[in-house]
C-alpha cells in the first residue's frame, strides 16, 4: 500500500543496484532490450511510433482498388479522385484509430506495468526523478506529484497536449504502478479491484500512443533502477 509519509521509505539518491552499470547505461540497456532503439535519446529522437497509421490507409486504398467491380477509370476525372479519396480517409480513420487502440494496451502491456513490495515515497521518487532524468531534457523535465482517491500520479507534460503518467496504486496489495498517458483534462486510469477492472474516462487519440510509445521503456528501466535501489522492486508484471 502506498502511504504519502517517508517515514518507512528508503531514498535511491545515492545507491548503485546494478554494480557496475551507472544510472544512464541501465537505461540504455533495457531500451536495447526491450526495443530496437540502442539509447533513450534513439527512442525518443528517432522513433516513428506513427507509422502505422499510414499503412492502415494504404491498406484501405489498396483494398479498395481491388474491390469487384472498381475499375481504373473511375478515377479519370475530378468526381471520381475526390470520391475515392473520400472513401479512403473516412475508413482510413476509423481503421487507424482502432489499430491503435489495440496497439496503445498491448504496448502498454509489455511496457507499462509492474509491482512493488514496500512503501514508496513518492516525493522521493519525484526527486530523483527530476534529478537522474535532467540528460533527457527536453523530454523528461519538472516531475509532479498528485494525489487522487485511489492513486498517487507522478508525471510531467512530456508536449503540449500530452502527459506522462506513473500511476501509484494505493488499494492493491503488493503495490502495483501503471505506466500510461493521459490527454488534456481527460485522465485514464484504471483501478484493480476484487470485481474486476474498473476505469475512468479515457482518450485513444493518438497523441498518448507517441507520448506511451517513446517514454513507457525509459520510465519502466528507470522504475526499476528506483525499486531496486530502495529494495522494493518486485516484478515487471502484472499477475
Amino acid at each position: 500500500m502506498v502511504q504519502q509519509s517517508s517515514d518507512d521509505s528508503v531514498s535511491a539518491t545515492t545507491q548503485n543496484p546494478t554494480g557496475a552499470l551507472d544510472f544512464k547505461e541501465f537505461v540504455d540497456n533495457h531500451v536495447q532490450a526491450t526495443t530496437r532503439f540502442k539509447t533513450a535519446e534513439d527512442l525518443l529522437n528517432k522513433s516513428k511510433p506513427l507509422m502505422f497509421i499510414w499503412i492502415c490507409f494504404a491498406a484501405v486504398a489498396l483494398v479498395v482498388l481491388l474491390l469487384p467491380g472498381f475499375q481504373l477509370n473511375a478515377l479519370s476525372d475530378i468526381r471520381g479522385i475526390a470520391g475515392f479519396l473520400l472513401v479512403v480517409v473516412i475508413f482510413g480513420y476509423v481503421v487507424s484509430y482502432l489499430a491503435g487502440r489495440i496497439i496503445y494496451f498491448r504496448f502498454w502491456k509489455n511496457h507499462g506495468q509492474g509491482k512493488y513490495s514496500t512503501v514508496i515515497d513518492p516525493d522521493d521518487l519525484v526527486a530523483f526523478l527530476n534529478t537522474r532524468l535532467q540528460y533527457l531534457s527536453p523530454y523528461f523535465k519538472e516531475w509532479g506529484r498528485c494525489d487522487q482517491k485511489d492513486n498517487i500520479q507522478i508525471g510531467f507534460k512530456f508536449s503540449k497536449s500530452t502527459d506522462a503518467v506513473i500511476n501509484l496504486f494505493k488499494n492493491s496489495t503488493p503495490g502495483a504502478y501503471w505506466i500510461t498517458a493521459r490527454k488534456g483534462s481527460v485522465i485514464n486510469y484504471v483501478i484493480l479491484s476484487p470485481n474486476g477492472l474498473s476505469g475512468g474516462k479515457t482518450d485513444a487519440g493518438f497523441g498518448r500512443y507517441v507520448c506511451l510509445y517513446k517514454t513507457a521503456p525509459i520510465i519502466s528501466a528507470v522504475l526499476e533502477y528506483y525499486l531496486k535501489s530502495t529494495g522494493s522492486y518486485e516484478s515487471t508484471t502484472l499477475s
